[in-house]
C-alpha cells in the first residue's frame, strides 16, 4: 500500500455540487506535471426526473491558458433514469506541454449532484523548472 501512495497524486478535482440547471460544474485546476496519466472519478449523486449531465476533460499549457478538451475523455447523456448514485471513470493520457486540467461540464434540464477528485499516475520523470516552461529530465 505504501508502494501505491509514492506513485500516485490525488487532487481534488470538482467540489460536490448540486448543479442547478444549465449550471457550469467547472473543476479545481489540477497540474499533472510530472505524470503521465490521469484518472478522474466522477461521482453522481442524486438526479431529478429529466436531468442529463455532460462532463469533459479539458487541458492547458498554462494555469490560466485556454483549456482544449481532452480527445475522447468525456461522459455524455448521464441521465436520471439510468445514470444516476454511480461512480464513473474517465481514463486519459496527460499531454506532457499541456499538464494543466479541469473538468466541465453542464446539467441541463433539472438538477443533479456532481464531485470528482483527479487521480494522477504514472510518473514520467518531467519536472518544471518553478522560473519556466520547460520540462527537463531528472530522477524521481
Amino acid at each position: 500500500m505504501n508502494d501505491l501512495i509514492r506513485r500516485i497524486a490525488v487532487r481534488e478535482g470538482i467540489r460536490p455540487i448540486y448543479a442547478t440547471t444549465g449550471h457550469a460544474t467547472t473543476s479545481v485546476v489540477v497540474d499533472a506535471t510530472g505524470y503521465s496519466r490521469a484518472l478522474w472519478v466522477v461521482q453522481v449523486g442524486d438526479m431529478d426526473a429529466l436531468a442529463v449531465l455532460e462532463m469533459e476533460v479539458q487541458e492547458s499549457a498554462t494555469r490560466a491558458g485556454t483549456y482544449t478538451d481532452v480527445t475522447s475523455a468525456a461522459l455524455t447523456d448521464i441521465a436520471s433514469t439510468a445514470g444516476k448514485n454511480k461512480p464513473y471513470f474517465i481514463d486519459h493520457a496527460v499531454t506532457y506541454n499541456k499538464p494543466y486540467l479541469k473538468m466541465a461540464g453542464t446539467c441541463g434540464t433539472a438538477r443533479a449532484t456532481v464531485s470528482a477528485v483527479c487521480i494522477l499516475y504514472g510518473k514520467n520523470g518531467i519536472v518544471r523548472d518553478a522560473y519556466s516552461s520547460a520540462g527537463e529530465i531528472v530522477d524521481l
